[in-house]
């Protein structure tokens, strides 16, 4: 189910410090967000009283410390929580305690119990803002370890094609006097280049996966040439450690599939420049669809 959000102005995210504190800072949207609240929660208070016959006013201070819980959890910092808890329990005293509309704080016992719910409510807040920062904490070392993971990724895909590219480059230097070898061996080293070429395009468009907005080209690929352009891109590492690969293509000979070939490289490449990493030297990889 995709999360419903709001688009704040920019202006109305830009936060302001006080006290040079990122605790105390505050913005146009976190004010916004408070006075609403705060105003349904008077608002809900007073269409109850208004239904109550016996002006019981108990369920207001559990009101307004959902209140004050709220805008701790969709506000950033402290500030508009602690300001939220103030006004919570002078309204407390002022609209909801009888007399109403008066200040009540002089009353036998008012003092003691406004300031135990002055307590409650700042300790609310502070508990559910510290709670929530948490919480972003955790979700920003998730989000460092996925770009590890990621660059980890790319860093090993990417070291395969460069490893051909120079091992062909150096084949052709050795054999300059030989034109056919020296053809065969640029061919193999433009079609590692290509391959690391996309691979260098997908970490340009890192951002467009994190956001959900990567776009699969989906075209009819033959699974045939995708195997023999891998075996072109592995034939360096093949051939640096004397292993022998088999590919058994003979039922995908003449078969398509419609997916995006460049993707499709990347799983298959992946799982081969494995397979040749494990292997011990002088083994066999076997490829098999």
């Amino acid at each position: 189910m995709k999360r419903f959000q709001i688009r704040w102005p920019d202006e109305w995210l830009r936060r302001t410090r006080l006290f040079r504190t990122d605790l105390l800072s505050y913005s146009g949207k976190d004010f916004i967000v408070s006075v609403s609240l705060y105003l349904i929660s008077v608002g809900f208070c007073l269409v109850l009283r208004n239904f109550d016959p016996n002006n019981d006013t108990s369920y207001v201070s559990m009101i307004f410390l959902l209140d004050v819980f709220l805008t701790a959890l969709l506000t950033d910092g402290f500030f508009f929580s602690l300001t939220i808890a103030v006004f919570a329990v002078l309204s407390v005293d002022y609209i909801f305690t009888p007399p109403f509309w008066e200040v009540s704080f002089t009353l036998a016992g008012f003092p003691l119990t406004f300031l135990v719910m002055m307590t409650i409510c700042v300790a609310t807040g502070i508990v559910t803002s510290r709670a929530k920062k948490v919480s972003e904490m955790e979700r920003e070392a998730e989000r460092e370890k996925i770009h590890s993971n990621l660059l980890r990724a790319v860093s090993h895909d990417i070291r395969t094609p460069m490893n051909a590219i120079i091992g062909f480059t150096t084949l052709a230097l050795s054999n300059i006097d030989d034109t056919d070898r020296v053809k065969d061996y640029l061919g193999k080293t433009l079609a590692s280049s290509n391959h690391l070429l996309s691979l260098i395009n997908d970490v340009l468009d890192m951002s467009r996966i994190e956001s959900g907005k990567i776009h699969l080209e989906e075209v009819e690929v033959n699974l045939s040439d995708v195997l023999h352009d891998l075996k072109t891109i592995v034939s360096g590492q093949i051939f640096a450690k004397q292993l022998e690969l088999y590919m058994d293509v003979m039922d995908v000979t003449d078969e398509d599939v419609y997916c995006d070939k460049t993707r499709l490289n990347q799983i298959l490449l992946n799982l081969l420049s494995n397979a040749i990493k494990f292997t011990p030297a002088g083994g066999t990889v076997s490829v098999q669809v």
